[in-house]
C-alpha cells in the first residue's frame, strides 16, 4: 500500500518533533551468573558471578531512543538525593538530549539488579534498591511549576509511569491538560502490581500496554 520512499520520508520528519519525556530514571543492572545448585545449608540457589553489567533504564532508555528520531529530545526525570549515577548517565546520554532531573529526598537512585543464568539468560532473581513514597509536598509543586511553564512547547509528551512516587495525581491531570499530545505507559511492575494503574490520566492519545496491564 506505502511506497518505501513514503514510509522513509514520514519517518524522516520525526526529526522535527520537540519531544519531551517523563518518568523514573532508572539503572538496571544484569549479573549474568552460572548456577552451582543447591546450597549445603539452606534450601536456596547458589550462584557464581562472571560479570555484570549496568544500562541506563526507565524513561532514560527510552528518551535514548526518541533522540535517535528527533533532533529535539529533552528528559524530565528524578534520580535520589545524592544523584546517585549521575556521571554515567550524563556520559552515556547522547549529546541532542537535554535532561533535568529533580533529586527526590530520603531516597536513592532507582537501581534494579537482575541475576541471569548465563546459558538460558533467564532471570533467576530481581533485587530492588528503592524508594515509592510519593515526592513531598514542595518538590511536587516545584515539579508541576516547571511542567506548566514547559509543557505547551513540545509537539509530543511521552509519559512512562513506573509507579514508583514520580508523577502524582495533581501531575498528571496537570500533563494531561496542558500538552498537545500525550502518550502514556503506566507501567506495571514487581514493586507496584496491584495497585497501580492509569486512572489517573484522562483524553491522552495514545496507550502503550501489555496484556497484563489491561487485565
Amino acid at each position: 500500500k506505502y511506497k518505501f520512499s513514503k514510509i522513509y520520508n514520514l519517518i524522516n520528519n520525526f526529526k522535527n518533533f520537540k519531544v519531551l519525556v517523563i518518568g523514573e530514571a532508572i539503572i538496571d543492572q544484569y549479573v549474568f551468573c552460572d548456577a552451582l545448585g543447591k546450597s549445603g545449608k539452606e534450601p536456596v540457589l547458589a550462584l557464581r558471578e562472571i560479570k555484570s553489567e549496568n544500562y541506563l533504564g526507565g524513561a532514560l532508555a527510552i528518551t535514548r531512543h526518541i533522540s535517535q528520531f528527533c533532533n529535539k529530545t529533552d528528559l524530565l526525570s528524578m534520580l535520589g538525593q545524592k544523584k546517585e549515577f549521575l556521571a554515567d548517565i550524563k556520559k552515556n546520554l547522547e549529546k541532542n538530549i537535554r535532561f533535568d532531573f529533580i533529586k527526590k529526598k530520603n531516597s536513592p537512585t532507582i537501581f534494579k539488579k537482575r541475576f541471569i543464568d548465563h546459558i538460558s539468560n533467564n532471570k533467576v532473581l530481581g533485587v530492588y534498591k528503592i524508594n515509592d513514597e510519593p515526592l513531598d509536598p514542595n518538590q511536587e509543586s516545584d515539579l508541576n511549576k516547571k511542567l506548566e511553564k514547559v509543557l505547551p512547547q513540545y509537539d509530543i509528551v511521552l509519559v512512562s509511569d513506573y509507579g514508583h512516587g514520580f508523577i502524582s495525581q495533581k501531575t498528571a491531570k496537570l500533563i494531561c491538560d496542558k500538552s498537545k499530545f500525550v502518550s502514556l505507559n503506566a507501567q506495571v511492575n514487581a514493586a507496584n502490581i496491584g495497585y497501580h494503574s492509569m486512572r489517573k490520566y484522562k483524553g491522552i492519545e495514545c496507550l502503550i500496554i501489555n496484556e497484563k496491564e489491561i487485565r
